[in-house]
């Protein structure tokens, strides 16, 4: 009798378009989304007094004077960059983005702009409706403040989102371009928020995005990033020419393999729906909890059409009948099964690294590996 190797496949589900429906989760995303002046590119960190507020036609305006180098003019102390006016870029990205949710009557989508406050929380059901509608909201709107960033306030609102919506995995994406420069809220009440995370996020099924749109953001608070690294459900977004957000990736599927089948591979298929698109050469190498009887190739291996192909074999010197002796009649034994990406990106988030590989010997003779979501 050949040793086995078990041809177990391990399918990639992005949370953009959901994934499969015996292990499906519904979601709350959460988009924290900075609308000062900054995002418009005006530049400056001593300013905080309104700027024209009743004058709906000013950003327009504005934008125009200064991209057409007509009017280049101090503007109360601030001046203009080009290359950081990315305010129409940001809604894009964030539009595209809210429509690649999948479509789920028991989910959620919250929209949270701010600039020195929290200008407005607003919530839909995660529908084709609700996101036209929170669309449409993103598109209409407009900030008329020259002000401070306050980031500590608007995160906190969605912890306080999140811990509403146990029953939901949340995701929050908080988008900025630059750094919280309050007095209060001060700095260190929002590395203090930022470390409460850790605590809050497991408990709550949360996860946090800190989406970084330019360089300021990322260069003006180095002490932040201490906070970001110690938390492994914060993933930092570095700044990209072309904004990218990041694809998130699960695990999701199962396997039935037959004892009696002398080692022949089961078939296994399944549909996959993507939503998002994992770089060219991205690898991950998957290992196994030390046992008595099953190994698995820790070789790095490419995600190919959003499914990943790990051999399962026994180990030397272990027959099928030893592993048939081993694994009771009834219940399963769970082996534990990491899997990481060979080379960090990014703009790719594992949102389950750690599976379960359950192993149950049925009374037909039949030996069924499920992997499953731990």
């Amino acid at each position: 009798m050949r040793k086995p190797i078990l041809s177990v496949l391990f399918i990639f589900a992005f949370v953009s378009s959901g994934y499969a429906q015996q292990v499906r989760k519904s979601e709350h995303w959460i988009f924290v989304w900075d609308v000062t002046l900054s995002m418009y590119g005006y530049n400056n960190e001593k300013e905080t007094k309104p700027l024209f507020p009743d004058a709906s036609d000013y950003l327009d305006s504005y934008r125009k004077d200064f991209v057409d180098k007509k009017n280049l003019k101090d503007m109360q102390g601030g001046i203009y960059i080009d290359k950081y006016d990315i305010y129409d870029k940001v809604t894009k990205v964030l539009t595209e983005r809210i429509m690649k949710i999948e479509d789920d009557e028991l989910g959620k989508i919250s929209l949270i702009p701010f600039n020195n406050k929290v200008l407005d929380i607003y919530t839909v059901k995660a529908t084709d409706k609700g996101k036209s509608d929170i669309c449409s909201y993103i598109n209409r709107y407009k900030n008329l403040q020259l002000t401070r960033t306050n980031i500590e306030t608007p995160l906190a609102s969605a912890m306080k989102l999140a811990e509403k919506s146990r029953e939901c995995r949340t995701i929050i994406m908080l988008l900025t371009d630059g750094d919280h420069n309050m007095k209060q809220p001060s700095k260190q009440d929002f590395y203090n928020t930022l470390d409460n995370f850790c605590s809050f996020s497991e408990p709550n099924d949360a996860y946090l995005f800190y989406v970084m749109l330019t360089d300021f953001a990322l260069e003006r608070d180095p002490g932040m990033l201490p906070y970001l690294k110690a938390c492994n459900r914060i993933k930092v977004i570095p700044p990209d020419e072309d904004l990218r957000l990041p694809v998130n990736v699960r695990f999701n599927g199962s396997m039935l393999y037959n004892l009696q089948d002398d080692g022949e591979n089961a078939e296994f298929d399944l549909t996959v729906e993507v939503g998002g698109k994992l770089p060219e050469n991205y690898s991950l190498r998957t290992t196994c909890e030390d046992n008595a009887y099953l190994m698995v190739d820790t070789t790095a291996q490419k995600p190919i059409d959003g499914k990943l192909r790990v051999a399962v074999g026994l180990k030397e010197g272990v027959t099928l009948r030893d592993v048939e002796q081993a694994f009771p009649r009834t219940g399963s034994k769970k082996l534990n099964i990491h899997i990481e990406p060979v080379e960090d990106d990014p703009y790719v988030v594992l949102m389950n690294e750690d599976c379960k590989l359950e192993v149950v010997n049925t009374p037909e003779r039949k030996m069924t590996i499920r992997i499953n979501q731990k």
